[in-house]
């Protein structure tokens, strides 16, 4: 009686074990069933609107932007705009559409808290300096010398905005995104160095300005001389030319010897 209860009790626990089993290989028949049932039109479908393919297409479409630009502003500009400057400017205004159509989807109800609320994204805002800044290039570009190089410059100058917004891309990475964040809460605290600097730039330049051009006249360029040399210096340059003036020695026999800067002058004397 023993073995027999034994028996059952075995069949029993082995039962559930397999009607579960038998569940999962049910399941796993009926999921494939129907993974074969979606027609090739919905694979597609589901495929490319999919967040991660999105992505990617987006990086890659802005990377390929990215290059056309780089070619109509290194190579020479004809008088109308090339293929790859058509494609580069239909880029531009299907963004600016799609900014359009952003600030007018957002859940504020009034034009002007949608546009608040837009533009209190940064990336945004570096968008919208971007697409000005080029159409404003666009409208001088297409006239006649000399508006059509002014709008090259402009051109050249918007290009800067568009790398800035490679960031943007880089913020989702795993490593760059962490420096990315870094560098963007540092800037604020930079402006505060910034302003430190400019107090030393400015007490230096002026009185640099004053010592070495007593007779200067009253223009705008003055202004820009005060920034200008001293600014520079900051990195190391020291415009050599301009401080040390040549200067020609004469010996006691009239002879004259080789001009030599005022500082070696200052370090022969005993």
């Amino acid at each position: 009686m023993t073995g027999k209860s034994k028996d059952e009790d075995k069949s029993n626990k082995e039962a559930p074990s397999d009607t579960d089993t038998m569940t999962k290989k049910d399941d796993e028949e009926e999921s494939q069933k129907k993974h074969l049932r979606i027609p090739i039109g919905r694979k597609i479908y589901e495929f490319y609107n999919a967040p991660f393919t999105k992505f990617w297409f987006n990086t890659i479409s802005y990377l390929v932007y990215l290059m056309l630009y780089n070619y109509i502003i290194l190579v020479k500009m004809e008088r109308w705009p090339s293929l790859q400057e058509w494609i580069v400017i239909s880029y531009i205004i299907t963004l600016g559409l799609e900014k359009v159509r952003q600030i007018l989807m957002s859940e504020p109800g009034k034009l002007k808290q949608k546009i608040s609320v837009w533009l209190e994204d940064y990336w945004n805002i570096t968008d919208l300096a971007a697409i000005t800044v080029f159409l404003l290039g666009l409208l001088l570009r297409l006239q006649s010398e000399p508006s059509m190089g002014y709008g090259r410059v402009i051109y050249c100058v918007d290009i800067i905005f568009w790398y800035i917004r490679v960031l943007d891309i880089f913020g989702v990475n795993k490593y760059l995104g962490p420096y990315v964040m870094m560098i963007g809460k540092m800037m604020i605290d930079m402006l505060y160095f910034v302003v430190i600097m400019l107090v030393v730039l400015m007490s230096f330049g002026v009185a640099r300005q004053a010592i070495l051009h007593p007779d200067e006249e009253p223009t705008w360029r003055l202004a820009r001389n005060i920034f200008y040399m001293p600014y520079w210096m900051i990195y190391g340059e020291v415009f050599a030319d301009s401080i040390d003036r040549k200067t020609s020695v004469y010996s006691k026999a009239s002879v004259n010897l080789p001009s030599v800067s005022p500082i070696l002058i200052m370090l022969s004397l005993p």
